[in-house]
């Protein structure tokens, strides 16, 4: 019925083809359109949620690897006093206040305890461990658990094809694990990996290196002869003889008794004692460890020595810090280098003392575990220590197959000065995406974060694995693992858009831009210190009198003549200190009775001592601006004596007609020396750090006296927080609308106590520690950068950063700020604001990038998409092409949306960026199109 209908169609198509056809070998173009969208493309992403299809938002729940830290000593001597900088750190101390102390600054704590060397299966075991930890937590002291040694070789050495056992051990742990979540809490499993998902973190200890050493051991059994282990470890066994006893104190039947009042202590000499093969120059000393009963923290009490040369001598050698408790079986950590060490236990109320082993461990080095490498049995028995591959490979197939992470901690033992260790340990760490990672020295004693790449080097895209060679591709960054050789290759390609650090403290101030630059003034600093002297009871009693007295009447001190005539009184000199400083005076006035003469007269002294004539003053005037280092005044009356009334038979009054001087005031403001000057300031920042730089007018001085006093304080108050209730209110500063809550002076970083009450007192400041704050002076000598962590100054919570810039004389402690003056046109005073350029640094941000999209020669491409967008959110993107001919790709720019990209060029690719600054608000973005015309010519 159809068929005439389609056959006059198909008709006309081909009459109108025909009249459309080029006639005599014409040519015509045809443009044909091309668009590639989300959908329709393989794109990589990163921190990016697709909540429904081709719409994309941020994934506000991504964070980068977490920080902790491992700290197997006593919080009190960790050196720590900036904890927030971890989300959470295994320990092993119960005092309240420490541990407070740390979860005050929103650290959670989890606390060490026992389990594999305890181990019994056995329900009065597991009803113990629970009350132990119920406890932990109804004291306040830990938010989780850090179970160590679940390894079954510590209840049972041949437990290896023993299943009925490994299902025991494994069944018990799992209580206790599940025991710490009924409670809130959560856990930390330390041992094989057959128990990883146990708990809510598995530690992979060592993963990548190892520790051992060797020791010395002290008791009534070991031979004096050397031993030497399969790794290479020598022990030496000594006597408890060899010690010297001092009161109480003594051996009996091989074993150290008597500590209700009393001391050992010996000073090793290890030429003596070693081998000439295992002889050093100096040594690493670990720890002394005692083993035995009786004592306690508060009983025992252990000290050490180091020194370089011989005999023992306390002027010479260094004591040790007290790192120390004296628990038994405790690690009292040395942590030191030199060639000899002395040892001293104090006993005071150790009545039932029995020592039975001392043990000293010495020249501990760190070798690599080789990752590749076979294992033996532990490759397949995953209840047996493994530190290869397999034991990677187990816990990511875990991950895959269980459909959740187990969040895998891990460290490594080292020495920071092997940076190529650290890089390796970090990266493999990023690479197989750990969840975190420290790096500590055997003892725990230190803790040892290093962020070598800035926090950190972006989102993981993708990993390929090619033999010992692993990559993996991170936005802005490549990262090349050879686990045989134990290196790593980072190579940072940041496109335009991915932050780029501003600055290299390095002294060369070349990389600094003029964009960072807050402040400059060449004029004089303002003075920090202004001073009053006024003529008073207790300044006239200072002086030298001719013909004057003091008298005070009416509540009211002045200067009277003794008899009619002229007198004069001369003040003692005022303002007198170091020749560093400088003065000059800004008012003066004087008060002198009109009965009769007064003259006022002032003389200064300048830097060589040398005093400059009297200069006669008027009433009420100002003395003009004269630098001096010291002043004194004169006053000199003229006229009649003063005549007490008396009144005559004849009621007549006789008046006084008396000359007299009652008041005088000076102000003047004193200025350190001009090289001192304060002449520029500038302030960037980047993920992790905040940068500063000073400029002087002379040279920085940072030197110190023979007692190791700077000649001068360079200070930096920096407010962080803009909480006016918390921090440092320097009384001389012109806001008071600031507290800082650190400081910078010299080398040192400083930190407000939030507990100290009176905020205008210097003895509130604390120091954080020795790494705070790096800095170095430029080879002029006369600027000075600063980079801090940004963590260590509470990570910048407000965006706005207010500080103040001062430099003192320490001897005078008189200092100066930066000039107030008119800047802008805008009242300066004394105050700089720097606004921050990477805000929050651990916010979200998410990462798209498209593949290659193949073009040809005469393109115009076009990137659009539609956005919604809130409230401190932001979404950009990004746009690359490759030039006709060439295998290099040209810089990413910034592209808006809708906007024409013309060029000649075969290749291009897009990225976009989504961010947020304030928590769970997030941009929107669909759509994305990138389409361009091409024409075909036939």
């Amino acid at each position: 019925m159809f068929k005439p209908v389609l056959s006059l169609l198909l008709i006309m198509l081909i009459l109108i083809g025909c009249e459309k056809m080029p006639k005599n070998n014409e040519t015509t173009s045809v443009i044909q359109n091309h668009k590639f969208n989300m959908t329709s493309i393989d794109a990589t992403t990163a921190g990016i949620l697709e909540s429904s299809p081709s719409t994309f938002t941020l994934d506000t729940t991504y964070s980068q690897p977490n920080q902790y830290a491992i700290y197997y000593g006593q919080l009190q001597y960790s050196g720590i006093t900036d904890y927030s900088v971890y989300d959470f750190m295994i320990v092993s101390d119960t005092n309240v206040e420490s541990v407070t102390k740390v979860r005050e600054q929103g650290v959670k704590v989890f606390q060490y305890i026992h389990f594999g060397s305890r181990f019994e299966d056995s329900d009065q075991y597991v009803q113990t461990l629970q009350d132990s930890i119920k406890l932990l937590k109804d004291q306040g002291i830990a938010d989780g658990i850090f179970l160590d040694e679940c390894d079954i070789a510590y209840w049972d050495a041949t437990y290896q094809e023993d299943t009925i056992k490994q299902q025991i051990f494994h069944s018990r742990l799992q209580e206790i694990t599940l025991y710490i979540k009924s409670l809130g809490m959560e856990s930390v499993v330390n041992g094989t990996r057959s128990f990883a998902e146990l708990g809510d973190y598995y530690l992979w200890e060592s993963y990548v290196g190892y520790w051992n050493s060797n020791q010395l051991i002290w008791d009534s059994m070991t031979s004096l002869d050397r031993t030497l282990s399969l790794n290479g470890e020598v022990t030496y066994g000594r006597r408890f003889a060899d010690w010297n006893f001092e009161g109480t104190t003594s051996v009996e039947n091989g074993k150290v008794v008597g500590g209700q009042k009393g001391a050992m202590e010996i000073v090793l000499d290890m030429d003596k004692i070693l081998r000439s093969e295992d002889i050093r120059d100096q040594y690493d000393w670990i720890y002394p460890q005692w083993k035995g009963s009786g004592g306690s923290n508060d009983t025992v009490t252990v000290k050490a020595w180091i020194g370089d040369n011989l005999p023992f001598d306390t002027n010479i050698w260094t004591q040790v810090p007290d790192l120390w408790t004296g628990e038994a079986d405790s690690w009292i950590g040395i942590g030191k280098r030199s060639k000899y060490l002395k040892l001293r236990f104090e006993f005071n109320g150790a009545n039932e003392l029995s020592m039975e082993q001392m043990l000293l461990k010495f020249n501990y080095n760190f070798p690599y575990w080789d990752m590749n490498s076979p294992n033996g049995a532990a490759d397949t028995n995953t209840y047996m220590w493994n530190f290869n591959n397999s034991q990677l490979d187990y816990i990511q197939q875990k991950n895959f197959s269980s459909n959740s992470s187990i969040k895998t901690l891990s460290h490594s033992y080292g020495e920071l000065v092997d940076q190529e260790r650290i890089n390796y340990t970090f990266l493999s760490n990023a690479v197989h995406e750990l969840y975190g990672w420290s790096y500590a020295d055997p003892l725990m004693q230190k803790v040892q974060y290093y962020d070598i790449s800035n926090e950190p080097i972006g989102m993981l895209l993708r990993q390929e694995k090619s033999g010992n060679i692993t990559t993996g591709y991170f936005t802005g960054s490549t990262v090349i693992i050879d686990s045989s050789s134990h290196t790593a290759k980072l190579d940072i390609a940041y496109p335009d858009y991915y932050y780029k650090e501003a600055i290299t403290i390095d002294g060369n101030m070349t990389d600094w831009s003029k964009s960072d630059q807050l402040y400059t003034n060449f004029g004089s600093g303002y003075t920090a210190s202004s001073y009053y002297w006024g003529a008073t009871k207790s300044t006239f009693a200072e002086g030298s009198f001719d013909n004057v007295k003091v008298i005070t009447r009416n509540g009211q001190t002045s200067l009277e003549l003794i008899d009619d005539g002229t007198g004069s009184w001369i003040s003692g000199i005022q303002g007198e200190d170091s020749f560093h400083s400088r003065k000059n005076m800004t008012n003066l006035s004087w008060q002198g009775s009109e009965n009769g003469k007064v003259n006022y007269y002032i003389q200064f002294q300048n830097e060589d001592g040398i005093w400059s004539d009297w200069l006669l003053q008027s009433p009420g005037t100002t003395q003009p601006n004269e630098d001096f280092y010291s002043f004194r005044v004169k006053v000199v009356l003229d006229g009649q004596k003063y005549y007490e009334p008396i009144a005559s038979a004849a009621e007549e009054i006789l008046q006084s007609s008396a000359v007299s001087f009652s008041a005088s005031s000076h102000e003047w403001k004193t200025y350190i020396a001009e090289d001192a000057h304060v002449t520029n300031v500038s302030m960037t920042d980047d993920r992790q750090y905040l940068y500063i730089k000073l400029k002087t007018a002379g040279q920085i001085n940072l030197k110190t006296d023979e007692n190791d006093v700077p000649y001068y304080f360079y200070n930096i108050y920096i407010d962080s927080n803009d909480v006016i209730t918390e921090g440092f209110k320097g009384s001389w500063w012109n806001s008071p609308e600031i507290a800082a809550t650190h400081r910078i002076t010299n080398e040192g970083l400083y930190e407000w106590d939030s507990k100290f009450t009176d905020q205008h007192s210097n003895e509130g400041w604390i120091w954080v520690n020795e790494h705070s704050v790096d800095n170095k002076i430029s080879a002029s000598g006369d600027e000075i950068e600063y980079r801090i962590t940004k963590s260590n100054l509470g990570d910048l919570s407000s965006e706005n950063v207010n500080f103040y810039v001062t430099a003192d004389e320490v001897e005078t402690m008189h200092g100066q700020f930066i000039q107030p003056d008119f800047l802008n046109g805008t009242e300066f005073t004394g105050q700089l604001s720097y606004t921050q350029k990477v805000f929050h640094p651990y916010v979200p941000h998410g990462y798209i990038q498209s593949e290659v999209i193949e073009a040809v020669k005469g393109n115009q491409v076009t990137l659009t998409w539609t956005e919604t967008i809130l409230q401190h959110t932001d979404v950009k993107a990004w746009t690359r092409t490759r030039s006709l001919g060439s295998d290099s790709w040209n810089n990413w720019t910034e592209s808006n949306n809708g906007q024409v990209i013309e060029g000649s060029f075969d290749r291009i690719q897009y990225s976009m960026g989504l961010y947020t600054k304030q928590g769970k608000n997030s941009p929107q973005v669909s759509d994305i199109v990138l389409s361009y015309e091409e024409t075909k010519i036939d």
